[in-house]
């Protein structure tokens, strides 16, 4: 059985492995069913999922139906004010047949702005009665900056957060985890295989895990991705010093071309959308074309706006060169679904 940690202050134990509920959105119902169950019966007892992945909810909550005291489930929300927050935890708890949500995340707080108003009074007010009514046991929050999650931490609102962690993006290791055991806050490691880009569950699994996180929440849409994640960590110990240099080495040069979605370089001035373009591939590779075509469509018509000033590349803390990275991922999804260049000619007309 798969080891397990502690959920920070919340006392909760969960297993190292956790199942991210993103890809399940372009399996059928059926399947995803048999993966989510299969998930629990190797020991998985930590599920993710969030209000805007689509049919996420409703899958998972088919699947744990009869066994909802064996998981602890975690759902998000982007609403930022009470309406909003209520809203979509009714939804959520609906899809989910559940009465209790063990951890709701508030989703995507990646500014400053976004954090003031996610801890503005009137919403942890309304965040405290839920708890009050057990509508939700604990509360977390998902960014992809830093700055922005460390303040989020400083706050102690949060028992749990969700952080992009894996041998490219590197960054939580130094701060955040650290200041997460000071505080007792469970820390979740989000996008470990990098949204597709690394796929060695072993290197991968083990070298995140090696460090003081609570689980690790790869997005899994297959039984056999669950069986080799599974089969990674029942290989022994985690990753040594020296397998540390060198998956940090390798990540170092795949990160000169990768794209974080940390969000600095946007907005553009001309209305480019930059930070889908530049994730495209990952996207794909979690959620499907079928329910993303329409705003593959918009972002792809949106580079016909780049005057190549640069800005966006100026902004980048990680000086990537973006007008060709957005470039290279358009031709890409042309490549992989060539029916999207007609649909984009039509639209002209």
């Amino acid at each position: 059985m798969l080891r397990k940690r502690r959920l920070g202050r919340t006392g909760i134990l969960v297993s190292e492995l956790g199942f991210g509920g993103i890809p399940i959105q372009r399996i059928s119902e059926n399947r995803a069913v048999k993966l989510v169950t299969r998930s629990i019966d190797m020991g998985i007892n930590f599920i993710d999922t969030a209000r805007n992945y689509t049919d996420s909810e409703k899958k998972i909550g088919k699947a744990i139906k009869n066994r909802r005291d064996e998981v602890h489930i975690c759902t998000k929300t982007h609403a930022h004010d009470p309406k909003g927050l209520r809203s979509d935890l009714e939804t959520s708890i609906s899809n989910l047949g559940v009465s209790t949500i063990d951890l709701y995340y508030l989703h995507g707080v990646n500014t400053y702005d976004d954090l003031k108003r996610a801890i503005s009074p009137e919403n942890l007010d309304f965040l405290k009665s839920m708890k009050d009514e057990d509508r939700i046991r604990f509360l977390g929050v998902s960014s992809h900056r830093e700055e922005v999650m460390l303040k989020a931490i400083e706050t102690e609102f949060f028992d749990a957060v969700m952080f992009p962690f894996n041998y490219i993006v590197t960054d939580a290791k130094r701060k955040i985890i650290p200041l997460c055991q000071k505080k007792n806050i469970g820390f979740v490691c989000m996008k470990p295989f990098a949204g597709g880009t690394l796929d060695n569950p072993r290197d991968t699994l083990r070298y995140v895990l090696r460090y003081p996180i609570s689980t690790a929440i790869p997005g899994i849409a297959l039984i056999r991705e669950l069986e080799q994640n599974i089969s990674a960590l029942k290989q022994g110990e985690y990753v040594t010093d020296k397998e540390v240099e060198k998956l940090e080495a390798i990540g170092e040069d795949i990160g000169r071309r990768f794209c974080r979605g940390c969000g600095y370089c946007s907005p553009c001035l001309q209305g480019v959308e930059i930070t889908r373009l530049m994730r495209i591939q990952s996207f794909i590779r979690r959620t499907g074309l079928k329910r993303r075509e329409d705003r593959m469509l918009r972002a792809i018509k949106s580079l016909e706006g780049c005057i190549e000033c640069k800005e966006c590349e100026e902004k980048c803390p990680y000086n990537l060169p973006i007008g060709e990275m957005m470039n290279e991922q358009v031709e890409w999804l042309i490549g992989e679904f060539p029916h999207l260049e007609t649909l984009e000619q039509i639209q002209r007309t």
